[in-house]
């Protein structure tokens, strides 16, 4: 390992610990979100689908989160329920301290 590299990757540590020592701007708990699956005439539920299940994470204040993973794997449900635009199956989505509840998003502009 050159001087450069190992300043970097020591550089990269320290960084790692003062961002963990940050309180959560935001903070998501095993959130879950499941859509039901329907058959016949009357809508009968028949089971399921887990578009997520049990996603958490915590985002320290001042740093940035990306969501990546294959097409059809969650990404764009788990920002929905997080932003309130879809109601989440189960799971806690905190901001600031405070937990978020549902949204009208009709209402809300």
């Amino acid at each position: 390992m050159t001087q450069r590299a190992a300043q970097l990757a020591t550089d990269s540590l320290a960084a790692q610990g003062t961002v963990a020592a940050r309180p959560p701007i935001l903070e998501v708990r095993d959130l879950k979100k499941y859509f039901p699956i329907t058959r016949g005439f009357l809508g009968k539920v028949v089971g399921q689908v887990k578009a997520v299940d049990g996603v958490s994470f915590k985002v320290p204040v001042g740093t940035t989160l990306g969501l990546v993973g294959e097409s059809g794997c969650g990404k764009t449900t788990t920002s929905r329920c997080i932003l309130r635009a879809i109601q989440p199956t189960g799971g806690q989505v905190i901001f600031h301290d405070e937990q978020l509840g549902p949204v009208d998003v009709v209402s809300a502009g």
